[in-house]
């Protein structure tokens, strides 16, 4: 970020005896990495309740941090857009909190903090009273480490497509040709194309998550949403995943199933007909 506010003499953080200074808070992640370490504003926004924190976000999800954080009155989202951010103090990147915080990785707190955030949609049109799973295989292309060590070729999933009694839903957005006649030729009810086409981010989709039995996905932000709902949700991993999966204490209610062997999926989709069946 740049800007007449910003330099290397007020990244820091609050003070012990500080009252109504303001904190700026970013990220250079996606927008996974900001559901994910958004989990530490209502910590802040309590214990330093006699200063203001203001969370620098993308201007689709705007709406759901606003939603979520609604309750404090020292807090404030402003979208990348914003031609002009209010005056602050301090400004760091949201992951330096575990440090500002004096977190260990035992102490790494979590809430479903989008539980109770609002949505709508018709059950019973989602899940036809069968066991309902979203499954996701892919996430950002233009993210460095999504085509080596992130995805999963749609391919693997087959086997989990056959399983009787069981309804799969994709509501990834961008799929190939080949993927959508995979999807077609196993009867997978793909809704990419018609949900979160407004301006805010997985609006549609969450009314989704609410009612589905859980969520199998990549390292994606759909992973990152849906454990932050208190969804049951079961990450699909590489062996050289992202540091912060190489423990569940980020996610306790989600479970990890990590490849045996690296760029071989076998054994993970061995594990969710397990869990399925």
């Amino acid at each position: 970020i740049q800007g007449p506010s910003i330099s290397y003499n007020n990244m820091s953080f609050f003070k012990e005896d500080d009252i109504d200074k303001t904190l700026l808070l970013y990220d250079g992640g996606g927008i996974g990495d900001k559901i994910m370490y958004s989990r530490f504003i209502p910590i802040l926004c309590n214990k330093y309740e006699k200063n203001n924190v203001i969370f620098l976000v993308d201007d689709c999800l705007e709406w759901m941090f606003n939603d979520c954080f609604k309750d404090y009155s020292n807090y404030r989202t402003v979208p990348y857009s914003k031609k002009k951010i209010v005056r602050f103090d301090y400004h760091c990147n949201i992951l330096s909190l575990i440090k500002y915080l004096n977190l260990g990785i035992n102490d790494i707190p979590f809430t479903p903090l989008l539980k109770d955030i609002s949505y709508k949609c018709n059950k019973d049109k989602v899940t036809n009273g069968n066991k309902t799973y979203i499954f996701n295989w892919k996430g950002n292309p233009m993210n460095g480490h999504e085509k080596g060590n992130r995805r999963m070729e749609l391919k693997n999933a087959i086997p989990l497509f056959s399983i009787p009694g069981v309804n799969w839903i994709v509501i990834t957005k961008d799929i190939t040709k080949e993927e959508k006649n995979i999807l077609k030729k196993y009867n997978i009810d793909f809704r990419g194309y018609i949900v979160d086409n407004g301006k805010n981010c997985y609006e549609d989709s969450i009314g989704i998550l609410k009612v589905v039995n859980g969520v199998f996905s990549t390292d994606t932000s759909l992973a990152h949403l849906s454990a932050n709902m208190g969804v049951p949700t079961y990450v699909m991993l590489t062996i050289g995943c992202d540091w912060r999966w190489a423990t569940d204490l980020w996610y306790p209610n989600s479970v990890l199933l990590k490849q045996q062997k690296y760029g071989c999926w076998e054994s993970v989709i061995s594990d969710i007909i397990k869990i399925i069946c």
